[in-house]
Order: structure tokens, then C-alpha cells, then sequence
């Protein structure tokens, strides 16, 4: 009996995913401070899952965001703790 192989998660975002969070978004960044104003950054983005990929976030449209790098890595601070990120900054 053949043991069933299942895919492995990948974090590949097909290219349509891409296109449509770019166009959402208005290839912007779309962190919103609690003041209510929006980033303006227009470079340096990148997707961003909102429920992130390592606890089980889909590459979906619904799901994915732009944010600039300073935004995303803040995100990630506020999921996973300022002192696990800089870990993974400091091992690259």
C-alpha cells in the first residue's frame, strides 16, 4: 500500500494573487496607524499575510496585504515577539 504524500506548504503567491493584492491596495502600503492614516510608502513592499504563513496563512487575496519592510517587520513583532525576529535578522 502507497503511502500518501501530502504538498508541502509553499510561499510561492501565484502571479494573479500578486496582481490583484497590488491593485486592492494601490501599490501602497496599507498599514493604517490608530490615528486612522494610511502609509504612504510605495516602495520597498512586500506581502504580507495577515494570519502568517508560519501559523497556517494561505497565499490568498484575502489573506495577503501589502506592507512596506519597516510595517512587515513590525507586524511581524506584534505575532511572534521583538526578540524571535531579531534572531532570524541577526542569523541571515
Amino acid at each position: 500500500m502507497e503511502a500518501i504524500q501530502s504538498k508541502k506548504p509553499s510561499r510561492y503567491i501565484p502571479t494573479d494573487v500578486r496582481h490583484a493584492v497590488t491593485k486592492r491596495d494601490n501599490g501602497r502600503c496599507s498599514y493604517v496607524a490608530p490615528d486612522g492614516t494610511r502609509c504612504c510608502e510605495t516602495r520597498n513592499l512586500e506581502f504580507d499575510h495577515r494570519v502568517p504563513f508560519a501559523l497556517g496563512g494561505q497565499s490568498t487575496v484575502e489573506n495577503l496585504r501589502l506592507l512596506c519592510s519597516g510595517h512587515n517587520k513590525l507586524h511581524a513583532e506584534q505575532v511572534f515577539g521583538r526578540e524571535m525576529i531579531q534572531g532570524v535578522i541577526q542569523a541571515r
